[in-house]
């Protein structure tokens, strides 16, 4: 029997057409809401579906290679006090975020890299957009010399 799977179960993944054995597929995983079974309209709908998530996975994709090009061309200021050639302070990756904010750039937490930058000049940090999507942030810190 071949069965649709609705919700993963052990092995099966949501959206695979699987060959099970009649008395599990029909007595527990259609039974418990796992599967559908596989017929001429069950067959569509998933057909359906899957070009929908194509679609909206290429909608996803360009939107972060546009992103990306807009990332790429901005360059971030810093300033960190300096005494004496000692740095005090840090560049934080929530610092650098709360920067992309304001410039209009509102990023999902997890794509900024932990950073901690402690050093004058330009660092380059990647920011993961989409899946083999990154963007390269240049972070400029400048050291206000003082007393």
């Amino acid at each position: 029997m071949k069965v649709i799977m609705i919700k993963k179960y052990q092995k099966y993944n949501v959206d695979e057409v699987v060959e099970v054995s009649d008395g599990f597929g029909t007595n527990f995983l259609i039974k418990n809401g796992y599967a559908l079974p596989l017929n001429e309209n069950n067959r569509k709908k998933l057909e359906i579906k899957k070009e929908q998530q194509k679609k909206e996975f290429e909608i996803k994709k360009n939107d972060a290679l546009n992103l990306k090009t807009e990332i790429e061309k901005l360059i971030l200021n810093f300033e960190l006090k300096v005494t004496n050639d000692i740095i005090h302070g840090s560049i934080s990756s929530k610092k650098i975020s709360q920067a992309l904010a304001e410039k209009g750039f509102k990023l999902e937490k997890h794509t900024i890299p932990h950073v901690l930058i402690t050093s004058l000049g330009i660092t380059k940090i990647k920011i993961k957009l989409f899946k083999d999507v990154e963007a390269e942030l240049r972070v400029n810190v400048k050291g206000i010399y003082g007393k």
